[in-house]
């Protein structure tokens, strides 16, 4: 049974020929199949035509072979490995990277000239993944798992009751006043604020309704207090104005 060309396989492979007899053994396939086997390679670039050599391929399938299915295989194998014929080193070198030949002869190189970084696998490669673009509801829903991360975490911050904030600078502490029955504030006393509040309003609104009150005088007051400062504004800005202009003149001077 032929294995596969992974790592498992090989190592199954290795072990197998470990306990397989090292001493060379007669061909098992007719010389006929062989020489079928090896006209199969015909349709590569610069195969041999002449009889003799063609002979001489298919002896070298016979002699490695154990069965007709791994000349088989073996054809079909250099057949997709190469476009051109290489040479018989490297079909002896193809067959040992799998089988161990029935003459215990190994191959005389130690890599594939053609495939110096090893033969390619014989099965199709590993299919990769596709990347697909996220959707719009794909979107939608990375933003909201996104916006509750975020939530929590801020909710977590201030919760936590460990992390003490020190106090700022210019924060005075009040004192605590424990309060006793006599520092207790009696309804009495509230009664008796709140008649002070009242008569000092009725005083408040007496002294500006009195009989002695006079609108137009209010009024007359009022107006003389507005047009003294509207001249006091306006010498403000001549005094400004003067300036400026000295400035300016000494600017011109110089």
């Amino acid at each position: 049974m032929a294995r596969c060309d992974c790592p498992r396989g090989r190592a199954l492979l290795e072990a197998e020929r470990s306990k397989e007899p090292r001493e060379p053994r007669p061909p098992v396939i007719s010389t006929e199949f062989a020489l079928v086997a090896a006209e199969m390679m015909d349709g590569m670039d610069f195969f041999p035509a002449g009889a003799g050599a063609r002979g001489m391929i298919a002896d070298e399938i016979a002699a490695m072979c154990a069965s007709e299915d791994e000349a088989l295989w073996l054809v079909k194998r250099m057949v997709r490995l190469y476009r051109k014929w290489p040479s018989l080193v490297e079909l002896r070198f193809v067959y040992c990277e799998k089988h161990h030949p029935l003459d215990c002869i190994q191959p005389t190189i130690e890599a594939s000239e053609i495939h110096p970084l090893g033969l390619p696998p014989e099965g199709p490669p590993p299919l990769e993944p596709k990347m697909i673009a996220p959707g719009p509801e794909q979107v939608a829903i990375e933003e909201t798992l996104r916006d509750i991360h975020q939530t929590v975490g801020g909710l977590v911050e201030l919760k936590d009751l460990n992390r003490m904030q020190p106090l700022r600078a210019g924060i005075v502490e009040l004192p605590v006043i424990q309060i006793t029955d006599a520092n207790r504030i009696t309804p009495e006393q509230v009664e008796e604020a709140a008649r002070l509040y009242r008569e000092a309003k009725a005083k408040q609104e007496l002294e500006l309704t009195g009989p002695d009150f006079d609108p137009d005088q209010a009024a007359a007051r009022d107006a003389e207090e507005a047009e003294a400062e509207h001249a006091q504004n306006e010498r403000n800005s001549d005094v400004g104005k003067s300036t400026d202009a000295e400035g300016s003149g000494s600017s011109e001077g110089l």
